[in-house]
């Protein structure tokens, strides 16, 4: 936790080094809750403390509109030679905003990342990683809970936000297979919404569905705990430090796997962001956007973009 924070102390208090001061700042700033927020702005942070460690600045106390606007133009042009998408460089300044406002105590140096680096682009430009079940079995496998496992396969395996897999009852689900040889996602859905989700499920989509009911009986993964936030965090410090983030990256990009997985199953061709282009008529393209979009819980078939890449 912050011991000092004046402009008289090196990082203004938090440490001799940037980069481990800025974590301190995190911690300062989000306590001992929001696991994942803090390990992301903490990867990105430490790129711009090394960034002004290599421009020969290792005091927060020195960093001035200059630096920071320096530090954006060597991010656009990384964005502009196509190494680093729009929306990570905008990521990245937000990082700074958020960890220069917490070491200063004010936001004299906060900048607009969209009019610093560009607008970001909303359709998906990066394969996810787990899309190989390779990967996705070597992270799952570095999950030591089965709560965990589970939660990552509700995921990968029916394209689950984390709330939904919070709140999912296996057995709920079974019982209307039986019935109607699908079951419907309805639990935690954002913004309550009631569109509906129906997923027929294959036989690994089966197995899991077994599984999970075996391991959980009529409960939710959260009832084991209690609590969501508490339920969310154990998870996501899970997640974090088990090495599974390092291998198919945050746990959001399960759900564009899962929709890649579907358009290719619905269509017979992979996704746009696989193979780099939309290989089927943009009728087809439309009619397999528009079912996945139903499977994810959207409104709207322009969102899928986010996931499968460009209708174009």
């Amino acid at each position: 936790m912050k011991k000092l924070n004046n402009h008289e102390s090196r990082n203004f208090g938090y440490g001799k080094q940037l980069a481990f001061a800025g974590k301190q700042a995190l911690l300062d700033r989000y306590g001992e809750g929001r696991f994942a927020t803090q390990a992301s702005h903490y990867a990105r942070f430490k790129q711009f403390a090394d960034w002004c460690k290599n421009n020969g600045i290792r005091d927060a106390r020195k960093i001035d509109s200059d630096i920071i606007s320096a530090f954006a133009n060597s991010l656009s042009e990384r964005v502009n030679n196509n190494s680093l998408s729009v929306s990570y460089a905008q990521n990245q300044l937000s990082t700074v905003n958020v960890v220069l406002s917490t070491m200063r105590g004010d936001k004299s140096l906060v900048v607009s990342p969209s009019s610093l680096v560009g607008e970001r682009s909303h359709i998906r430009q990066s394969v996810p990683l787990s899309l190989s079940r390779e990967r996705y079995e070597l992270a799952h496998q570095k999950l030591l809970t089965v709560d965990s496992k589970l939660t990552l396969a509700f995921a990968r395996e029916f394209g689950m936000r984390l709330r939904e897999a919070a709140l999912f009852r296996p057995m709920d689900a079974v019982t209307e297979c039986f019935k109607k040889g699908g079951f419907n996602i309805h639990r935690g859905v954002k913004g309550g919404r009631q569109a509906k989700r129906f997923i027929t499920p294959n036989s690994r989509q089966l197995q899991l569905l077994s599984h999970s009911q075996q391991v959980l009986g009529h409960r939710a993964l959260v009832d084991r705990v209690g609590n969501y936030a508490e339920w969310k965090n154990r998870f996501y410090r899970e997640y974090e430090n088990s090495g599974a983030h390092g291998v198919i990256g945050k746990y959001h990009d399960n759900r564009a796997a899962f929709a890649c997985e579907m358009y290719k199953k619905i269509t017979g061709s992979p996704a746009p962001v696989v193979a780099g282009k939309r290989l089927i008529s943009r009728e087809r393209d439309k009619d397999a956007r528009l079912k996945i979009s139903l499977m994810l819980g959207h409104g709207r078939i322009d969102v899928v973009s986010q996931y499968i890449g460009s209708m174009r």
